[in-house]
């Protein structure tokens, strides 16, 4: 993982009125940001130990996207290899704007350091 996907996930873990997001086919987690965040050997942590928090596999991250659909919350997603969300990153409807502004240009980073967008 680079220093910039890093940074990038960082500054919008620490955004008032975040929402990171866990999904599977029967369950969804939410943990209410602002959150710290933190590089481990093998996992980032998303929040604080002892309080809420989520563990993502360093090595599975392959790329964050940003998405603003016009119908939705914007958001950064944390995917893998295959473009599949791992967790997202949910700024609240009244920031939507103020996301774009700070994340829009992102487009894609990937892990390795590339850039689409």
């Amino acid at each position: 993982m680079t220093d910039e996907l890093f940074n990038v996930l960082r500054d919008a873990l620490a955004t008032d009125g975040t929402r990171v997001s866990v999904r599977t086919d029967g369950a969804i987690a939410e943990v209410l940001g602002p959150l710290e965040i933190r590089r481990g050997d093998e996992w980032l942590t998303l929040g604080a130990d002892g309080g809420s928090h989520v563990h993502v596999k360093t090595a599975a991250i392959a790329a964050l996207r940003f998405s603003a659909p016009p119908d939705g919350n914007a958001a950064l997603e944390v995917v893998n290899a295959d473009g599949a969300r791992l967790c997202r990153v949910g700024f609240a409807r009244a920031d939507r704007e103020r996301a774009i502004e700070r994340f829009g240009h992102l487009g894609q980073i990937a892990a390795a350091g590339s850039r689409d967008g």
